[in-house]
């Protein structure tokens, strides 16, 4: 079952990866999430969208 997850949340997948941040609200039947992070190997942000079922809260480091 998928967390509740809110703009600003701190998320991970749940097999790994950056951390990233909830930047829009869950939406449709999927509950897509819209994640952003940094990527430091291309020095750029990065943004894409994820089931909510798929992501897990964590702590920003």
């Amino acid at each position: 079952m998928a967390e509740n997850l809110q703009i600003g949340d701190t998320v991970k997948l749940n097999s790994g990866g950056p951390i990233m941040t909830i930047t829009e609200e869950p939406s449709g039947t999927n509950n897509i999430c819209t994640c952003s992070w940094y990527e430091p190997h291309t020095a750029k942000f990065e943004t894409c969208y994820f089931s909510a079922s798929t992501l897990k809260k964590t702590k920003a480091i």
